[in-house]
């Protein structure tokens, strides 16, 4: 700016008044820049990015920006063309008559099915093993993870009353659909809900209630309280659970944007009115079905959240680190198809030591798969462990050091990996590093060694192709001297000598990397 204004603005002082204009706009272009670079662009840098790592979110991108914003105008004109239609349809004395009642209830459906269907980078599955249509009242229980846990719900059947908080029942934008829908606020004591909800049930309708009483942050089901039971004992209606999954991590609880990702909604059975086989008292069915869908809950998280269901996740942390960074995780990630292989041999639990973790979407994934393991990634490139150590996936129980694993101090571990890392190093110090983490391991731990196997000579040019684009080329991976490959019989030496039963897996067949 300053050299701007003094080499061209400088001829504002000219008569030419050609140079004069010159000068002029010169002057107004670089002020115009230097106001929007301290002005504009920090304030969208911190919406899109700095603020949003700071509550542990992803950085907002274009597609999310639009979907959220789409969903916003919905929502805000259908909470407009409800509350004028409730107005038209339900005054007094009509309110009372049933027909308009359940024509308002399919127009709240009408919307809420819309809010769930405009983020088209969000996909839907709904889980139906028995056939449930809510035809008979019943009452729903969900456990409750963001916004649109509501919407997921009253999209499925029109005659559904939901038990709101107090601050849902008064909301400016939406309260009057609210009382105009007949929803009933738990404040209003348990003896009056009963007696309003009576007349609902009598009319077909079921209620929805989130037992938890909360959005649940970490997106695990919390204890039930028993409310519900007992309205579902007084009430004489069955017990229908329903789990949502992935929906918190679409909508984050104190996020305020959808992102993409994957929706999952599993009805499970009805639990029919008179089954004592989760106790017979509100208390204690609430524990026991609370109990029931935590499990439930575990086994749907085991069929969801496999590797790929992460992948998407993972790749977004690197978005607006690096312009290759984003394309070079998604292609690592495919071609090491998800690291579902070393999740399969790596415990669940543990102390797991990644050297050479890189920018660190390995040990993110590992962690995503299990929030029972303690991993620590180590790399000796200061500027990769600074960007993970700045990934909004990275949890409590994931941690990076900066370090030379020759020298560094390592921890005792269950599990150590060494990812195409030896032949970075000295044949003298590839020894060193494998006698050190031998040294360092648990009883009963493993260490996986993946590298290319110098024995497997014609292999090996394909090994020496990839890291070329690797170091040479993309410069992603930094050398301090030529690139020396080990043999299989080498890591096998090593690892006899320090008491180790040597397994070998080879999974490639256009390099030697085994």
């Amino acid at each position: 700016a300053f050299t701007t204004i003094v080499g061209i603005g400088v001829l504002i002082l000219a008569e030419h008044p050609a140079l004069k204009s010159i000068a002029t706009l010169s002057i107004i272009g670089i002020i115009s820049v230097v106001f929007v670079s301290f002005t504009v662009q920090p304030l969208l840098f911190r919406f899109m990015i700095s603020s949003r790592r700071e509550k542990g979110n992803t950085p907002m991108l274009l597609p999310n920006l639009i979907g959220s914003v789409a969903i916003f105008i919905v929502f805000i004109g259908g909470a407009f063309i409800m509350t004028l239609m409730g107005v038209i349809f339900l005054i007094p004395p009509v309110q009372k008559n049933k027909r308009r009642k359940l024509f308002y209830h399919y127009i709240i459906m009408f919307f809420a099915k819309l809010v769930i269907k405009i983020p088209l980078n969000v996909k839907k599955v709904v889980i139906n093993e028995s056939n449930e249509d809510f035809s008979k009242p019943c009452i729903i229980i969900a456990n409750h993870q963001s916004h649109i846990d509501i919407p997921l719900i009253l999209m499925m059947h029109p005659k559904l009353i939901i038990l709101v908080n107090d601050w849902v029942y008064s909301n400016p934008y939406y309260g009057a659909i609210v009382r105009m829908a007949d929803f009933y606020p738990v404040s209003g004591g348990f003896d009056e809900g009963l007696n309003r909800l009576k007349g609902k049930v009598a009319d077909g309708y079921s209620v929805l209630v989130f037992p938890e009483g909360t959005r649940q942050a970490d997106c695990k089901i919390q204890r039930y309280h028993k409310g519900a039971f007992l309205l579902a004992q007084e009430l004489k209606l069955d017990i229908v659970p329903i789990l949502l999954h992935g929906v918190g991590h679409v909508m984050k609880k104190g996020d305020n944007f959808v992102k993409g990702g994957k929706m999952t909604v599993k009805i499970l059975p009805r639990i029919p009115f008179g089954d004592t086989s989760y106790g017979q008292t509100g208390r204690r069915k609430a524990k026991e079905i609370g109990q029931y869908c935590r499990d439930e809950f575990y086994k749907l998280r085991k069929e969801v959240e496999v590797p790929s269901y992460f992948a998407r996740e993972i790749v977004k942390n690197y978005i607006y680190k690096h312009p290759a960074f984003p394309w070079y995780v998604k292609i690592k990630l495919a071609l090491e198809g998800n690291y579902e292989y070393f999740d399969s041999i790596i415990p669940k639990k543990g102390t797991i030591v990644d050297i050479g973790c890189g920018i660190g979407y390995f040990p993110f994934m590992l962690q995503y798969l299990s929030e029972d393991r303690e991993i620590l990634g180590i790399d000796y490139d200061e500027e990769k462990i600074e960007i993970a150590h700045n990934c909004a996936a990275r949890g409590p129980n994931v941690e990076f050091l900066a370090g030379d694993a020759t020298t560094i101090d390592l921890p005792r571990a269950d599990t150590f990996v060494l990812l195409d890392i030896l032949h970075y190093l000295p044949k003298e110090k590839q020894g060193i590093v494998l006698n050190r983490v031998f040294g360092k391991l648990n009883d009963g731990g493993i260490v996986i060694v993946r590298d290319a196997d110098s024995s497997l000579q014609k292999r090996t040019k394909g090994t020496k192709l990839t890291e070329f684009f690797s170091t040479k080329i993309l410069k992603y991976n930094k050398t301090e001297h030529d690139l020396e490959f080990v043999s299989r019989d080498f890591i096998i030496e090593v690892s006899k000598q320090n008491n180790m039963e040597v397994a070998i897996v080879d999974q490639t067949k256009r390099t030697s990397n085994v």
